[in-house]
């Protein structure tokens, strides 16, 4: 979930170019963890990933840990939230990710079939609605 806000010049900016204020949107539920956010379901099990979602389109996965976003450890002081909102939607971001001895095939032939317990991959963010 995104529960920061964007800052008043940002939202000036975007209401001109725009006509409205656009939220980056990954579209993942989360847990923090000590290193890192754990894609978890909803406390009433609403789905760990958002259908249509960036983070579905990328190929993430309900039991993904998130580790790095565009390079920056993902942390208590530095929130996966914090690190969305200084994004626009649209923005390319490499997230780092950590996935139990599982095969990611990335859409990119020359990664595909890549077998690690931590792999980065580009996400392109959406737009939260």
């Amino acid at each position: 979930f995104v529960g920061e806000s964007i800052t008043g010049n940002d939202a000036i900016e975007q209401v001109k170019t725009l006509g409205r204020i656009a939220y980056p949107f990954l579209g993942v539920r989360y847990t923090a963890l000590e290193e890192g956010v754990l894609i978890q379901k909803g406390d009433s099990g609403e789905e760990a990933i958002f259908p249509g979602s960036a983070a579905e389109k990328a190929g993430l996965r309900e039991g993904d840990i998130l580790l790095e976003f565009n390079g920056e450890k993902i942390t208590e002081r530095n929130t996966l939230a914090k690190l969305i909102m200084t994004k626009d939607p649209g923005d390319q971001v490499i997230l780092k990710i950590r996935r139990n001895d599982q095969e990611f095939a990335e859409s990119d032939s020359s990664r595909s079939s890549a077998k690690a317990s931590e792999f980065e991959i580009e996400v392109t963010l959406g737009e939260r609605e």
